[in-house]
């Protein structure tokens, strides 16, 4: 006997002729993490099945609790479809729910859906006919149907699926589903939250991380890494570009006014960061930029450092703040590796007078004059790539911060 996993595909109906594309994109995430399982996944009636040995299910669990486009899920019990049958059911679930509970529930109710209207029950004769079959073998219960410690779920599909208990999923859009989008991720909070968060409107993010080796360390670029592989868990692998820009730090030093270094330095790398992306089919690059939150956060300076880019650039934060990220951090597990006392390249560079309310044509014009084309497509020719796999352990995560010593 299998175990049986509904899963409630919410925002993804509201897709009409669009949904079978939504659904096989979901169905392909979750079959890709089940691989090692023997687990089938299939699709009807706008609902989705998972099967396994029960041995799995704790991984189906783990997967379900981790993949975007699902609103919720649940265990069932599946009957055939006659009204003895759904009640015998009832009954068994509701003797295993008790059996199960600290606290064994005081109330129930019925919530019924009968999509099969062959069914010879109406939804409202389903909750009537097996609520009565509950009370009778359950007299210590009684029926709440406002506040119930207990709701049984019937629903009549091609069979009768019996549930108690429905968990939240993730809601979202399955990843992928948007398209291909480059991370810009530093080794800071802020962007492998945002990185999360566009992966949840069904980007699948490729990163790109930038690095001045040996000026800062081989750690700085091994917690970026770990931070890709841990954001991994819902986002999927990603291809993490690790290119060298220590050229044209020292260029933009050299030609540059002091309070310029920043938002230079910065537009260097969106133009790097935007042709890697229409390299690798992208369409957008994401940032983890928050309106006001540091100097190149303005909107004056995003938008010069925004129009070295040719793609769209998305920053979901643009409106968070900072106790807001560092929750979600926290809650993901980013933020123990993401506040490891590594500098990045940014960090290091950055002036102590930083431009706040920079002018848009002559910053466009000190950029020309960094002359930066051939360094650009050198660091571009010099950049690592390195396929991150998911770090599906959270426990695995302090190892990861401990490898990250410095070089």
């Amino acid at each position: 006997m299998k175990s049986i996993f509904l899963i409630k595909l919410g925002e993804l109906t509201l897709r009409k002729q669009n949904l079978s594309h939504y659904i096989k994109a979901l169905r392909t995430n979750i079959k890709r993490q089940l691989v090692e399982t023997d687990a089938s996944v299939e699709s009807r009636d706008k609902r989705m099945y998972v099967r396994v040995s029960p041995r799995h299910d704790q991984t189906v669990r783990d997967v379900l609790d981790r993949t975007f486009g699902i609103a919720g899920y649940a265990e069932v019990m599946s009957s055939e479809k006659t009204v003895p049958a759904v009640a015998e059911t009832a009954v068994r679930l509701t003797r295993e729910t008790i059996a199960a509970s600290a606290v064994p529930p005081a109330s129930f109710r019925i919530t019924a859906r009968r999509s099969d209207k062959s069914f010879p029950l109406n939804s409202f004769e389903i909750g009537r006919d097996i609520g009565s079959a509950v009370l009778e073998s359950f007299p210590d219960l009684h029926v709440d149907l406002d506040n119930p410690d207990l709701t049984i779920n019937v629903e009549i599909r091609e069979r009768a699926y019996l549930y108690g208990h429905v968990y939240p999923g993730l809601h979202g859009l399955p990843v992928g589903v948007s398209g291909r989008g480059m991370l810009l991720l530093s080794g800071g909070i802020d962007s492998p939250i945002a990185g999360y968060l566009m992966a949840k409107r069904g980007l699948r993010l490729d990163a790109v991380h930038f690095h001045t080796y040996p000026v800062t360390s081989i750690a700085a670029q091994q917690k970026a890494q770990a931070l890709g592989r841990l954001i991994g868990r819902w986002t999927g692998r990603m291809r993490f570009f690790n290119v060298p820009i220590l050229d044209i730090q020292k260029r933009i030093q050299e030609r540059a006014r002091i309070p310029e270094y920043t938002l230079l330095f910065r537009a260097a790398m969106m133009r790097i960061a935007s042709e890697l992306a229409e390299k690798q089919g992208a369409l957008a690059l994401i940032t983890g930029e928050s309106l006001g939150q540091v100097a190149s956060q303005t909107p004056e300076s995003m938008r010069f450092t925004g129009s070295s880019s040719r793609l769209p650039v998305f920053r979901p934060l643009i409106a968070w703040d900072k106790e807001e990220i560092m929750a979600l951090a926290k809650k993901l597990g980013t933020f123990k590796t993401a506040t490891m006392p590594f500098q990045d390249c940014c960090s290091l560079f950055a002036p102590d007078h930083p431009l706040i309310h920079p002018k848009q044509e002559p910053m466009e014009e000190s950029f020309r004059r960094l002359e930066l084309d051939e360094l650009i497509e050198e660091a571009k020719q010099r950049a690592e790539i390195i396929q991150l796999e998911p770090l599906l352990n959270p426990r695995s995560a302090e190892s990861s911060r401990k490898s990250a010593t410095p070089a």
